[in-house]
């Protein structure tokens, strides 16, 4: 028996609260963190809104069912027994038994499985091709989820090759500079292959790193991969550069973390404060109301306020 909205509402904000890793989303040209959880399947619901299926659902049979109520198990079975017959479903499930999820789902604060129109899709498949390649050379599952923007790639992967680096010539692209080309939807990559003889970009393209790795994928690890490079030296030294930016970045990630505490517990410490002085009425009602044992803890905390305001000096 699914959960009820309620207890779905409930599981997802406790987790969401307790949540220690974040997922970065580009929404309106900005990035927005969001908790990083786990849920069971009964806790998500299908959207009964999606562009892709919505011809289906007002056709079907069950229409009204579907309109009155989606969220509904009844509802909720007609709408996912679509999605298993839309086409390209069949490759979705390969690649997730092949590889398990990759990509973060994204649900409301009630477990509606929404996706968020990036502004930019261009760059959106830039993650997802540079991902891509790093499963296919054996980058582990929680290295590639750092690689969840195109930050991600000029702030860590590109600064770990040099201009005269010799995986440039077979995974660099022309004049990217973190926008990435309009060509749209990855094609066949015949093309991308002419003229890998020598390049003068000093960006990665994600596009062409993946053509690279899976034209290569399935070869004895001895084929040349060109560059005087085996494929297996080619997949081992992008593996090796794609985990460690994803080490820097999560190192970066801790630095700012560790740099924020300090306010974000004061900002915790504000807010009990003012909770405090909101309660304080009611409780000063109460005949065992110890208002001594109050101004005791006040002078204590304003002790320690005062220590960190003099902590937090800097000489001129």
């Amino acid at each position: 028996m699914p959960p009820t909205e309620e207890a779905r509402i409930a599981e997802i904000a406790a987790k969401s609260k307790a949540a220690t890793e974040t997922y970065s989303v580009v929404w309106q040209n900005a990035s927005e963190p969001l908790p990083a959880i786990t849920l069971s399947l009964d806790s998500v619901l299908l959207n009964p809104s999606s562009h892709r299926i919505r011809a289906h659902i007002e056709s079907h049979a069950d229409a009204a069912v579907l309109r009155d109520a989606p969220y509904s198990e009844h509802a909720q079975t007609i709408i996912g027994e679509i999605l298993t017959e839309t086409p390209g479903f069949g490759v979705l499930a390969d690649n997730l038994r092949e590889s398990g999820q990759l990509e973060f789902g994204i649900v409301t604060h009630a477990g509606v499985l929404v996706k968020i129109r990036r502004n930019d899709p261009e760059q959106a498949r830039r993650v997802r091709d540079g991902r891509i390649a790093g499963v296919l050379v054996g980058v582990t599952y929680r290295n590639l989820r750092r690689w969840d923007t195109n930050e991600f790639l000029t702030e860590y992967v590109e600064p770990l090759f040099d201009d005269d680096d010799h995986l440039l010539p077979l995974v660099g692209g022309g004049a990217t500079n973190g926008s990435g080309s309009s060509d749209g939807d990855i094609d066949d990559g015949l093309a991308i292959l002419d003229g890998l003889g020598g390049t003068d970009a000093t960006t990665i393209d994600p596009k062409r790193l993946l053509v690279r790795v899976a034209e290569l994928y399935g070869a004895d690890p001895d084929a040349p991969a060109g560059g005087g490079l085996t494929k297996a030296q080619l997949y081992e030294e992008i593996k090796e550069r794609i985990t460690q930016a994803s080490q820097d970045s999560e190192e970066h990630r801790k630095d700012q973390q560790r740099q924020s505490t300090p306010l974000r517990l004061v900002k915790q410490a504000q807010q009990k404060v003012a909770r405090a002085r909101d309660a304080l009425p009611t409780a000063q009602q109460g005949p065992g109301f110890d208002h001594g044992a109050l101004d005791h803890a006040v002078g204590d905390l304003r002790k320690e306020v005062n220590l960190l305001a003099e902590a937090n000096k800097v000489d001129a």
